[in-house]
């Protein structure tokens, strides 16, 4: 009896003994690494990319689609280029991303107000940073005109100026007008100047087409759309868009941040809100020293992996090394693409729909 019992003791501390953490590694080309880590105590899933820019590793930011959203496996079948991925901004369920857009240096959009970024700058050096645009239209030495937004809807007294992001027309009504710009080399880069030539002057109709390589100035306003009716066809131009941070090349929205100088940059006053405190699937960014990271966390049965709070997952950037870390959409937008398929377990049961993405290029 006494030997059964024995037995019968080692038999449950033995079932009684923690599961152990897994983790795994695996390189997927020099200074870039695809880390997976399953912490059974912590009820805890996560996915890591860990990527050194120093190999020639870029990132780029790639849209759905003008007010349009899609999974992220459909999104990166149009871009063969790309090596993993991860979702991008929050967004409406118009698809239209909360905060600023760049792609190969092109604004897709600007944020309403200040929304912080992810981004790469003209010399592909990553940041994270509160990242707004601004721009002119240059007629001569003399004269310019203020653009007061980019593919937004156009409001009263306003110069709106709108490229192919917004879609294939301007979808504004017959009080204002518009010109339609010709770009004579490449396309307006956040940055820098380029020239244009009016080849269209439309003040009765409105909703002016857009290409690839045409911008429409629209105007609201008696003095926006007479400086419209001044223009002519022939007529060059120089466009200048600037930003906050001089050339960017590549950037995403997101909020809030996670970590900055290195500490914890949510505050326990935020954890009172559920955003902030429920445990839920995540996606950040984050800088190091000598690194960037893409980080997933699955949010599956709990027994598995119960997900992070905002405060959790600052800590989890602070761990890898992170001195800057930025929060993206989570929940079920959270999704991980590395090597042709989702890694991440999407916590609704498979991809959501979404608005834009950040993808690793090969070098």
């Amino acid at each position: 009896m006494r030997r059964l019992a024995a037995c019968l003791l080692v038999f449950c501390c033995a079932c009684s003994k923690p599961p152990e953490d897994v983790r795994k590694s695996h390189l997927i080309g020099p200074g870039f690494r695809y880390l997976y880590a399953n912490q059974p105590r912590l009820q805890r899933v996560t996915h890591t990319l860990e990527i050194n820019s120093e190999f020639g590793w870029t990132l780029q930011s790639v849209k759905a689609g003008p007010r349009a959203t899609a999974t992220l496996s459909a999104l990166l079948e149009e871009h063969p280029e790309a090596v993993a991925a991860v979702n991008g901004d929050f967004f409406s369920k118009e698809g239209l991303a909360s905060g600023i857009q760049i792609t190969g240096g092109r604004l897709v959009k600007n944020p309403a107000t200040s929304w912080m970024a992810f981004g790469m700058d003209g010399d592909n050096r990553p940041f994270i940073d509160t990242l707004t645009c601004y721009g002119e239209i240059i007629i001569n030495q003399f004269t310019s005109l203020l653009i007061d937004g980019f593919n937004r809807t156009r409001q009263s007294e306003e110069f709106i100026l709108y490229n192919s992001f917004f879609g294939p027309a301007t979808n504004t009504n017959e009080y204002g007008g518009e010109a339609t710009l010709r770009l004579r080399h490449g396309h307006a880069t956040v940055g820098d100047t380029v020239q244009a030539v009016v080849i269209a002057i439309d003040s009765t109709t409105g909703n002016n087409p857009i290409t690839d390589s045409t911008l429409v100035l629209s105007g609201h306003g008696e003095k926006q759309v007479r400086y419209i009716r001044r223009m002519f066809v022939g007529q060059i131009l120089e466009v200048a868009i600037t930003s906050s941070r001089g050339r960017v090349k590549e950037a995403v929205g997101g909020f809030p941040v996670l970590v900055r100088a290195g500490a914890n940059d949510i505050r326990p006053e935020f954890n009172k809100g559920e955003f902030y405190a429920e445990a839920t699937a995540r996606t950040a960014v984050g800088l190091s020293d000598s690194a960037l990271y893409l980080v997933c966390v699955d949010k599956t049965p709990p027994a598995t992996s119960a997900g992070m709070s905002l405060f959790d997952l600052a800590e989890f950037m602070i761990s890898l090394g992170c001195t800057e870390a930025l929060n993206l959409d989570g929940g079920g937008s959270s999704t991980m693409w590395l090597n042709h398929k989702i890694v991440n377990k999407p916590s609704e049961g498979e991809e959501r729909k979404i608005a834009n993405a950040l993808m690793v290029l090969k070098p």
